[in-house]
Protein backbone atom coordinates (compact mmCIF):
# COMPACT_ATOMS: atom_id res chain seq x y z
CA UNK A 1 0.00 0.00 0.00
CA UNK A 2 1.02 3.64 -0.51
CA UNK A 3 3.21 4.93 2.27
CA UNK A 4 4.33 1.49 3.41
CA UNK A 5 7.78 -0.02 3.04
CA UNK A 6 8.31 -3.72 2.65
CA UNK A 7 11.31 -5.77 3.63
CA UNK A 8 11.82 -9.11 1.98
CA UNK A 9 13.72 -11.97 3.48
CA UNK A 10 14.48 -15.47 2.24
CA UNK A 11 13.26 -18.61 3.99
CA UNK A 12 15.60 -21.59 3.54
CA UNK A 13 14.04 -24.98 2.77
CA UNK A 14 16.18 -28.14 2.85
CA UNK A 15 15.10 -30.73 0.30
CA UNK A 16 15.69 -34.48 0.69
CA UNK A 17 19.09 -35.64 -0.61
CA UNK A 18 17.67 -37.43 -3.64
CA UNK A 19 15.36 -34.56 -4.69
CA UNK A 20 16.26 -32.96 -8.06
CA UNK A 21 16.84 -29.37 -6.98
CA UNK A 22 16.83 -27.78 -10.45
CA UNK A 23 13.65 -29.57 -11.52
CA UNK A 24 11.83 -28.60 -8.33
CA UNK A 25 12.82 -24.92 -8.54
CA UNK A 26 11.83 -24.83 -12.22
CA UNK A 27 8.38 -26.24 -11.50
CA UNK A 28 7.87 -23.91 -8.54
CA UNK A 29 8.68 -20.95 -10.80
CA UNK A 30 6.03 -22.21 -13.25
CA UNK A 31 3.54 -22.18 -10.35
CA UNK A 32 4.34 -18.55 -9.53
CA UNK A 33 6.70 -19.18 -6.61
CA UNK A 34 9.95 -17.25 -7.17
CA UNK A 35 12.31 -19.57 -5.33
CA UNK A 36 16.01 -19.84 -5.88
CA UNK A 37 19.10 -21.84 -5.15
CA UNK A 38 21.90 -20.70 -2.86
CA UNK A 39 24.60 -18.63 -4.51
CA UNK A 40 27.85 -20.39 -5.40
CA UNK A 41 30.54 -20.27 -2.77
CA UNK A 42 34.07 -19.11 -3.36
CA UNK A 43 36.33 -21.91 -4.47
CA UNK A 44 38.94 -21.17 -1.83
CA UNK A 45 40.87 -24.20 -0.62
CA UNK A 46 41.71 -23.57 3.03
CA UNK A 47 44.81 -25.15 4.51
CA UNK A 48 43.33 -26.54 7.70
CA UNK A 49 41.04 -29.57 8.02
CA UNK A 50 38.24 -27.56 9.64
CA UNK A 51 38.08 -25.29 6.61
CA UNK A 52 38.00 -28.19 4.16
CA UNK A 53 35.18 -29.86 6.07
CA UNK A 54 33.17 -26.63 6.25
CA UNK A 55 33.61 -25.96 2.52
CA UNK A 56 32.48 -29.51 1.68
CA UNK A 57 29.46 -29.18 3.99
CA UNK A 58 28.61 -25.82 2.40
CA UNK A 59 28.67 -27.41 -1.06
CA UNK A 60 26.40 -30.22 0.14
CA UNK A 61 23.98 -27.66 1.61
CA UNK A 62 23.93 -25.76 -1.69
CA UNK A 63 22.81 -28.95 -3.45
CA UNK A 64 19.86 -29.39 -1.07
CA UNK A 65 18.64 -25.92 -0.05
CA UNK A 66 16.25 -23.65 -1.90
CA UNK A 67 15.12 -20.22 -0.74
CA UNK A 68 11.58 -18.90 -0.73
CA UNK A 69 10.94 -15.13 -0.55
CA UNK A 70 8.95 -14.12 2.51
CA UNK A 71 7.71 -10.74 3.69
CA UNK A 72 5.41 -9.28 6.30
CA UNK A 73 2.39 -8.97 3.97
CA UNK A 74 2.20 -12.64 2.97
CA UNK A 75 -1.11 -13.99 4.17
CA UNK A 76 -1.51 -17.36 5.85
CA UNK A 77 -3.34 -18.55 2.74
CA UNK A 78 -0.44 -17.64 0.45
CA UNK A 79 2.14 -19.09 2.85
CA UNK A 80 0.13 -22.34 3.03
CA UNK A 81 -0.02 -22.41 -0.79
CA UNK A 82 3.77 -22.05 -1.03
CA UNK A 83 4.33 -24.84 1.52
CA UNK A 84 1.83 -27.13 -0.25
CA UNK A 85 3.51 -26.52 -3.62
CA UNK A 86 6.98 -27.29 -2.24
CA UNK A 87 5.75 -30.51 -0.61
CA UNK A 88 3.84 -31.50 -3.76
CA UNK A 89 6.93 -31.01 -5.93
CA UNK A 90 9.07 -33.09 -3.59
CA UNK A 91 6.42 -35.83 -3.50
CA UNK A 92 6.07 -35.76 -7.28
CA UNK A 93 9.77 -36.56 -7.66
CA UNK A 94 9.44 -39.55 -5.34
CA UNK A 95 11.88 -38.15 -2.79
CA UNK A 96 11.09 -39.12 0.78
CA UNK A 97 10.46 -36.33 3.27
CA UNK A 98 11.65 -36.99 6.82
CA UNK A 99 9.42 -35.74 9.64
Amino acid sequence: PDGYASAWSRFAVALPEQAPLGEITGNLHKNGIPCGELEPLAEVQPEDDWGRVMLRNSRLARERIITIPMHAYLTTRVTDYIAEQVLAEVARTGAEVSP
